[in-house]
C-alpha cells in the first residue's frame, strides 16, 4: 500500500480518539502556555484548602505526559501539526465500507462524544473485545508475474498473532452493474512462483444475485482463513480476488481502472480492501515468558519449517547440537530471529527469539571440555541455553554482572545422572549440577508424570537428559511440558511457561439467564398486555411460547462467563485491574511481583471464607455432590475427570460371535493349513450316526426314582 495512503487511514483512526476536527496544536505547548513557577504559587493561594501542592504537580505531569505521547505520534507519522480534518473530507477520503462507516457514525467526528472506552465492549471482568481495521497492500514480487496480481496482502502486527479472533469479515467493493447479473465470486490463496508457474488455491467461492448500479459492498467470513495465518505466519502471501459476471467482466475492485477515477471516487479512494476482525484479549491467560529447548540432533531446512509452525507459541527457542562449523551458514527459521550462536561442526547450539522481543545483553562461552552457555538478557529475566556433551565435566561459569538479572532460568541438554530428575542412580555430573542449583537458588522443574525427552533407539528407553530450572520466586507460576517429537532426533522438545499469578478458570459457552438480574415487573406486564392478543386455542400455543421467549430476552439478562477467576471480590477486583496495567508492562518487574502476591493473598482470604461457609452449611449426610465440586470450584486444579468408556458383556459376546464368523469365511491358505484328506473309510462314530427310535424312547422315558438312581447311592461311577 503506498505511504500516503497507510499515513491517512492511520491519521483518521488516530484523530477519532481525540476531541474532534478542531483540535489544537497536538505538540507541546509553548512557553507562553506552559505554567511558570509564578503561575505555580498562584495557583496554590487561590486553590487554597482545595488543592495541595502535590495534587497540583500531579495533574500538571498527567497533562505533560499526554502532550509528549501526542508529540511522538505526530513525530511517527512524520508531521508537524495535527490534522484538521472535518467529516465531509473524511467521507471523501475513506472507503465507504460498513465498518469504517460504523466507527465514524460511533464517535460521530464532532467532538468526544464517545470515548474509547466506551467504544470497548465490556466482556466479564478481564477480557474486552476489540475492533481491528487494516488495509491491504500489495503482495510481495515473490507470488507476482508480471506484476499481476497487485493486490492483495494483509499485514499483522505480533501482537495480534497471540489473540483469540470471534470474528473476521472481508469487505470487497464490487463495480456497479446496469442489470441483474450473477456474480461468482473466489478468492484464492497466493503462493511463491515456482518453475512449473504460479499456483492459486482457492480458499473461498460465493454465489451472489446483483443488482446494483452505485456499487456493492459484499463481506465474506473470513475467520478461518485469519486463524490459521495466525498459527502459520509463514503461508500469508496473500489472496487474489476475482468476482466475474455472467460476461466474464471482473467486478471486484482491488485497482482503479483510467476513466474510474471520478466514478469510484470516495468509495475506494483508498484502492484498497478493508478488513474488520474482532479480538478479544484474554489478559491473564497469556504466558509472562514462554522458552522451548530441543536438542535438534543436526540442524536442517525441514526441521526449520516444523519450528516455524511451533514459532508462534513461544517467545525463545534454545537449541543444542546444531552441528553447524564455522564455515557453514547461519541456521535461519521463518518467524523468528537469531540472537545468539555457538558454532561447531560436532555439537554447536543456537537461541533464537520472537522478532520483537526486547534482548537487551548476549553472552555465549565455551569451556574446555565443549561445555556450551549461550545466555540472552530480557527486561529484569535472563535466559541461558546450556549443553554439557556426555564425557565432558560439568563446569558451570559465572554470568557476567551485564547479563545478571533478578530472575534467571536455565534449559538444555544437561547430561547429567539424578534420581531428581527420573535416573535411577546419580553420577558426578548429576551431583555437581545438584550442587550448582543449590549454590545460586535455584528450583528444578520436573514432572514424573510427563513422558521422557529423550528415548534412546539403542537401548530402548526413555531418559531425563533435558530439563530446565527457574529462580525460586516464580516456581509456582512455572509449568514444564514435554511436546511432540519431531523426526530424525531422539530428543523431545520440553518447554517451559511463565504464568500470571492467577489463572481464568475456562468453562464451555452455554448461555444461560440470570434470573437473579431479571426485571420481573416488566416481564410480568409485558406477558399480560400481550397475551390478551392471543386466543385460547391449542393451534396458538407456539405464540405463547414465542412471546414468553420474546420477553424473557427482553428482561432477563442471558450470557455465559466463559472465563472467570474464584473468589474475586469488589475490592480484589481493583487490585487485578492495576496488577494487569503493570503486567502488560513488565511482568517481572518488582511492581509486578509485589501486586501479584498481593492479589494473591486477597483472593486466598476471600476464597477461604467461602470455604468457611460451605462447611457450616453443607449437609453431607445425604450427598456430598456439592461439597466435592466446591472443593474442586474453589482450588485451581483444572484438570477434566477421565472418561470411562461404558462396555458390558453384550457388546464383548457379539464381537467375539462377529470375529469367529470372520475366521470361518477365511479360506486356509498355505502349506501348513491344508488338510489331507484320505481315500479310506473312516470308522463310524456314535455322535455321527443318526438318531433311531431307542435313542428317542431312552431321551423320553421317566427318571429313576432316588432310591433306584444309582449315582445318588454310590456316587459317580467311572
Amino acid at each position: 500500500m503506498p505511504r500516503y495512503n497507510f499515513m491517512l487511514c492511520l491519521m483518521v483512526l488516530i484523530s477519532l480518539g481525540q476531541s474532534g476536527s478542531d483540535e489544537p496544536n497536538l505538540l507541546l505547548p509553548s512557553a507562553s502556555e506552559t505554567p511558570t513557577d509564578a503561575g505555580l504559587s498562584l495557583l496554590d493561594e487561590d486553590a487554597g484548602s482545595h488543592e495541595c501542592s502535590a495534587c497540583v504537580w500531579r495533574e500538571q505531569s498527567k497533562v505533560l505526559r499526554l502532550e509528549t505521547i501526542k508529540s511522538q505520534i505526530l513525530s511517527k507519522l512524520r508531521l508537524k501539526h495535527a490534522p484538521n480534518i472535518s467529516r465531509e473530507v473524511v467521507n471523501q477520503l475513506l472507503p465507504k465500507a460498513p465498518p469504517l462507516q460504523q466507527l465514524l457514525d460511533h464517535h460521530d467526528f464532532q467532538g468526544d462524544a464517545s470515548s474509547q472506552d466506551e467504544f470497548m465492549e465490556e466482556d466479564e471482568y478481564h477480557a474486552t473485545t476489540e475492533s481491528v481495521i487494516t488495509m491491504a497492500s500489495e503482495p510481495e514480487p515473490l507470488v507476482q508475474v508480471n506484476g499481476k496480481p497487485s493486490c492483495c496482502f494483509f499485514k499483522f502486527s505480533p501482537k495480534l498473532m497471540f489473540t483469540k479472533v470471534l470474528k473476521a469479515q472481508l469487505w470487497v467493493y464490487l463495480r456497479p452493474l446496469q442489470q441483474t447479473s450473477t456474480v461468482y465470486l473466489q478468492i484464492l490463496r497466493l503462493k511463491p512462483v515456482t518453475d512449473q508457474g504460479s499456483r492459486h488455491i482457492r480458499i473461498r467461492s460465493l454465489k451472489i444475485e446483483l443488482n446494483s448500479r452505485v456499487g456493492h459492498w459484499q463481506s465474506i467470513d473470513f475467520k478461518h482463513v485469519l486463524q490459521n495465518w495466525f498459527k502459520q505466519p509463514h503461508t500469508n502471501w496473500g489472496i487474489d480476488i476475482n468476482a466475474f459476471d455472467e460476461s466474464g467482466n471482473d467486478l471486484a475492485v482491488t485497482s482503479l481502472r483510467p476513466g474510474e477515477e471520478g466514478l469510484l471516487q470516495g468509495a475506494v479512494t483508498t484502492q484498497r480492501l478493508v478488513v474488520a476482525v474482532r479480538l478479544r484479549y484474554l489478559p491473564l491467560s497469556g504466558p509472562a515468558l514462554s522458552i522451548v529447548s530441543i536438542n535438534i540432533e543436526g540442524f536442517s531446512g525441514c526441521k526449520a519449517e516444523i519450528l516455524a509452525t511451533m514459532a508462534n507459541r513461544f517467545d525463545v527457542l534454545c537449541m543444542q547440537e546444531t552441528h553447524i562449523g564455522p564455515s557453514q551458514h547461519r541456521p535461519t527459521i521463518p518467524g523468528m530471529k537469531l540472537v545468539a550462536e555457538t558454532r561447531h561442526r560436532q555439537y554447536g547450539s543456537a537461541v533464537f527469539s520472537r522478532p520483537n522481543l526486547k534482548i537487551e545483553e548476549v553472552w555465549t562461552h565455551t569451556t574446555e571440555g565443549n561445555m556450551e552457555t549461550n545466555t540472552v538478557a530480557l527486561p529484569n529475566v535472563s535466559v541461558t541455553s546450556v549443553y554439557k556433551p556426555p564425557a565432558t565435566p560439568f563446569l558451570y561459569t559465572e554470568l557476567p554482572e551485564r547479563c545478571k538479572r533478578r530472575f534467571h532460568i536455565s534449559i538444555g541438554d544437561f547430561n547429567a545422572h539424578s534420581t531428581s530428575w527420573g535416573y535411577e542412580n546419580n553420577n558426578q555430573d548429576g551431583d555437581e549440577v545438584e550442587t550448582w542449583l543449590e549454590s545460586k537458588h535455584l528450583t528444578l522443574i520436573h514432572n514424573a508424570k510427563l513422558p521422557k525427552s529423550f528415548h534412546s533407539a539403542r537401548w530402548k528407553r526413555g531418559y531425563n537428559p533435558d530439563f530446565a530450572c527457574v529462580s525460586s520466586d516464580i516456581v509456582s507460576r512455572t509449568e514444564k511440558d514435554v511436546l511432540d517429537p519431531i523426526p530424525h532426533t531422539q530428543h523431545r522438545p520440553i518447554a517451559i511457561t511463565v504464568r500470571s499469578a492467577l489463572q481464568a478458570t475456562t468453562v464451555p459457552f452455554r448461555r444461560r439467564f440470570n434470573l437473579r438480574k431479571a426485571d420481573w415487573l416488566s416481564f410480568q406486564q409485558e406477558i399480560e398486555h400481550s397475551i390478551s392478543n392471543i386466543h385460547s386455542l391449542p393451534n396458538n400455543y407456539s405464540n405463547f411460547t414465542d412471546l414468553v421467549k420474546r420477553s424473557a430476552r427482553r428482561h432477563i439478562p442471558r450470557g455465559c462467563q466463559t472465563q472467570y477467576i474464584p473468589g474475586l471480590s469488589e475490592t480484589s477486583s481493583d487490585l487485578l485491574k492495576a496488577y494487569y496495567e503493570e503486567y502488560n508492562k513488565d511482568p517481572f518487574s518488582s511492581t509486578t511481583m509485589e501486586l501479584g502476591e498481593t492479589l494473591i493473598s486477597e483472593v486466598g482470604e476471600e476464597r477461604r471464607k467461602v470455604w468457611k461457609e460451605m462447611i457450616e452449611n453443607t449437609n453431607m449426610t445425604n450427598n456430598s455432590r456439592k461439597a466435592w465440586a466446591t472443593i474442586r470450584r474453589l482450588g485451581e486444579d483444572h484438570t477434566t475427570p477421565p472418561i470411562i468408556t461404558k462396555v458390558t458383556a453384550n457388546p464383548v459376546a457379539s464381537q467375539r460371535v462377529a470375529n469367529r464368523h470372520n475366521q470361518l469365511r477365511r479360506q486356509p491358505t498355505g502349506e501348513h493349513n491344508r488338510t489331507v484328506v484320505s481315500d479310506q473309510p473312516q470308522p463310524a462314530s456314535p455322535l455321527t450316526k443318526p438318531f433311531d427310535i431307542e435313542d428317542r424312547t431312552c431321551t423320553t422315558s421317566p427318571p429313576l426314582p432316588p432310591s433306584r438312581n444309582p449315582t445318588t447311592q454310590n456316587g459317580l461311577r467311572q
